[in-house]
């Protein structure tokens, strides 16, 4: 697991990522990052903590891999979807929700971030 401070200018925006700018004044920003990485998986966790050390952002992001051929007899793996999820704490202590899924051509329309407010952090 990776703990990193809020201050480093590698962390400062990422958590910013796919947020809209109209909320940025209604999020409880973080002070403490981790960041766990799963290798198997090609994915990560990260969890944002305030200074009062409750959570109030999290990024969830794997990869789908699929075993392709190229009409020979020479198979390679490659990403068939990349998920990502974010989530912001709100100061009314809703958390706003945002899913991005990405290399999906048979599901172009999931390309598109989607938004929506939840009671409870994504798991």
């Amino acid at each position: 697991m990776l703990t990193f401070h809020i201050g480093n200018d590698l962390c400062e925006e990422p958590w910013r990522r796919e947020m809209p700018q109209q909320i940025h004044r209604r999020v409880v920003p973080p002070a403490l990052v981790n960041q766990e990485v799963d290798d198997m998986s090609w994915g990560s966790r990260i969890i944002g903590f305030s200074p009062d050390g409750i959570p109030c952002y999290c990024h969830h992001s794997y990869t789908l891999q699929r075993v392709y051929s190229d009409h020979d007899d020479f198979y390679y793996a490659a990403s068939s979807l990349v998920y990502h999820s974010w989530a912001w704490l709100l100061q009314s202590g809703q958390w706003l929700t945002c899913r991005r899924d990405l290399f999906s051509p048979e599901y172009s329309a999931r390309n598109f971030p989607r938004y929506a407010e939840v009671s409870a952090m994504p798991r």
